[in-house]
């Protein structure tokens, strides 16, 4: 049984007045692909310029042209294939939403997702959701709720799911664990998620794959909370080099932990050239989680205005 927190009915469906009609053959293939085709875009778009951008887009794209999908009758196996690019543009809003900063309007379509993909039977994307929902949790301080969010992803995920999911959502309860000092539990999660991701072949798509990169950040916030610093300044290295250089988002929050990291081990000028990366990045992912970042610069930076790396990179900015 997989855990969902709480139900609530979904914001924008069944609400077309239009009758609903039956559809068969090439034209439910047709709006399978143009879904898949927006799931691929969208995720393609926060990977690079962060939740802020586009959103409002995919938010009408959902009332209006997915709803209208979702109310034709059409056989079981292709509705199932329906709801569950739907499910996943529900969660992709919910996901940007949260970058966006709007945490309680990310939550309920988070929930809307859960439901979403549970009516496509589809425990994959039930762990994927319940994953993203830990992170969130964990993020605004509910840890407790975090890890069994975390954990429900883990039973769900060991439902018949590839090998790349399975690692997301191992790699996810890994820093949970290292976050409440289960070191060896996370240990254990994160040996195993590397052992999956070793049988993973990528080109799947957004729900299919898992990226290197982003298995080594999850690694190295996972040893930053053992202090283990040296090794996670390797992973952060690692995940860096792996990113593609368009995936602005990524690389400006992880560009951020790599120069926070090597300041507080002294090494003061890494830790310049990294901000200056992170802010050639900065300007195509203006999302509040960059923005602390930014203001992370400055405070960790001011202290060191006499330096002339430091100097330079603090006036980058102004």
């Amino acid at each position: 049984m997989v855990y969902l927190p709480t139900e609530v009915e979904l914001s924008f469906r069944h609400t077309s007045s239009e009758p609903e009609t039956y559809l068969s053959g090439p034209l439910i293939t047709g709006e399978a692909q143009a879904l898949k085709e927006m799931v691929d875009s969208f995720s393609s778009l926060r990977e690079r310029y962060g939740g802020s951008h586009a959103r409002t887009s995919l938010v009408s794209y959902l009332a209006d042209d997915a709803n209208r999908i979702l109310m034709i009758r059409r056989p079981a196996p292709a509705r199932a294939n329906i709801v569950a690019n739907v499910a996943k543009l529900t969660h992709l809003l919910a996901k940007m939403t949260t970058d966006a900063g709007y945490h309680g309007l990310a939550y309920q379509y988070y929930l809307d997702a859960m439901q979403l993909a549970q009516e496509s039977r589809n425990p994959s994307l039930q762990a994927i959701v319940l994953r993203s929902m830990a992170t969130q949790a964990n993020k605004l301080g509910h840890y407790q709720y975090a890890l069994k969010l975390a954990e429900a992803s883990a039973d769900a995920a060991a439902i018949n799911s590839l090998p790349a999911v399975q690692a997301y959502v191992l790699a996810g309860r890994a820093v949970l664990y290292a976050a409440g000092r289960q070191h060896k539990l996370a240990e254990v999660d994160l040996v195993k998620a590397d052992s999956l991701h070793k049988d993973t072949n990528g080109g799947g798509g957004p729900y299919a794959e898992y990226p290197r990169a982003a298995l080594e950040y999850q690694l190295a916030q996972a040893l930053l909370a053992r202090h283990d610093y040296d090794a996670a300044i390797k992973a952060l290295h690692d995940s860096i080099r792996h990113r593609a250089l368009d995936q602005h988002r990524a690389l400006a929050i992880t560009l951020a932990s790599l120069a926070e990291t090597l300041l507080r081990v002294g090494h003061l000028e890494a830790a310049c050239a990294q901000w200056d990366l992170f802010l050639r990045h900065l300007p195509y992912a203006r999302i509040p989680v960059t923005n602390a970042c930014l203001a992370t610069l400055h405070t960790s930076l001011r202290p060191h205005r006499n330096n002339q790396q430091a100097a330079v990179v603090l006036a980058r900015w102004y």
